[in-house]
């Protein structure tokens, strides 16, 4: 290989430094066309690892932000994720005239209480038709109401649908709505009258049906006695407690895929995040620090 020299342009040996002619230095030697070719390629194949590696982790981060945002589906108690939160679906209403709270969604069924005209309080469920709706009124009273009495109360196929929940034993007896909001008021009263700073601090807590208003909030309620059964055959192998003999129940602790059926009969305090589901509020619970006996 031949050096020129850009000065004289006369011709060098290869291995010359300085120009024979002028003796001024010469360029260095280019480098061979294969070594430019191996750093070429080294670094195409660094930029493409490289964006390999950015694309996988951008891959990763979204399929795990859709595995959290999937709903559950199947048995209504399937566990969503953990931070998931149910939008609350109550909604407020009055009736226009008196009229009868019956124990199921049809005139067939027992009448258990009524309402004056003008009176107000929270449904929380539906039939499948949205023609009866499942409330709670504010002095506790639950059951079962015609819409045609309702006064101005929108599109009610926004609530979500009450099915049975025919959690527990038939065999239990099962009170009417009327003796569950009397035992409610004794219940209060007695909190009222023992209100001393001596006192134990759950006789102070609010019973889980009062939380109605309260739903997407951490909670710490009272079940003064739990009704629990274990469904080892369901999805998910949930215990569900719930406040009241079905089906007057409003409020259920659910803990999936454990066996907690021992808290049957228990008064119970719980904590954790309040929802509602068909009707139904719940609190879900993951551990037995969510749980704690009345004293």
């Amino acid at each position: 290989m031949i050096k020129w020299c850009v000065y004289c342009k006369s011709e060098n040996r290869a291995e010359a430094i300085f120009c024979q002619t002028c003796r001024r230095p010469l360029p260095s030697a280019p480098r061979p066309p294969r070594v430019a070719f191996a750093w070429l390629l080294g670094v195409v194949v660094l930029i493409g690892f490289g964006t390999f590696l950015f694309s996988a982790r951008s891959f990763l981060a979204l399929t795990d932000t859709q595995r959290q945002a999937t709903p559950s589906s199947g048995f209504p108690m399937d566990e969503p994720s953990p931070t998931q939160m149910l939008n609350p679906v109550t909604v407020l209403a009055c009736v226009e005239q008196s009229t009868k709270i019956r124990r199921g969604p049809g005139p067939d069924y027992e009448t258990i209480g009524g309402l004056p005209a003008g009176v107000c309080f929270t449904i929380l469920g539906r039939n499948e038709e949205a023609s009866w709706v499942y409330m709670i009124s504010d002095d506790d009273l639950t059951g079962w109401i015609a819409t045609t009495v309702l006064s101005d109360i929108g599109d009610i196929r926004r609530v979500s649908v009450r099915d049975g929940m025919a959690l527990v034993d038939p065999a239990r007896p099962t009170l009417t709505s009327g003796e569950i909001a009397h035992g409610a008021r004794v219940y209060l009263t007695q909190i009222s009258a023992t209100n001393h700073p001596q006192s134990p601090l759950n006789q102070h807590v609010e019973p889980c049906f009062e939380t109605v208003n309260r739903v997407g909030d951490r909670v710490t309620c009272r079940i003064e006695k739990a009704y629990c059964d274990y469904f080892p055959e369901e999805p998910g192998s949930p215990t569900a407690c719930i406040d009241r003999p079905a089906p007057d129940h409003v409020f259920a602790l659910v803990a999936f895929d454990r066996d907690w059926s021992e808290y049957d009969g228990q008064c119970l305090i719980i904590t954790g995040y309040l929802e509602i589901d068909q009707g139904i509020l719940r609190i879900r619970a993951h551990d037995r620090d969510q749980i704690a006996l009345c004293r």
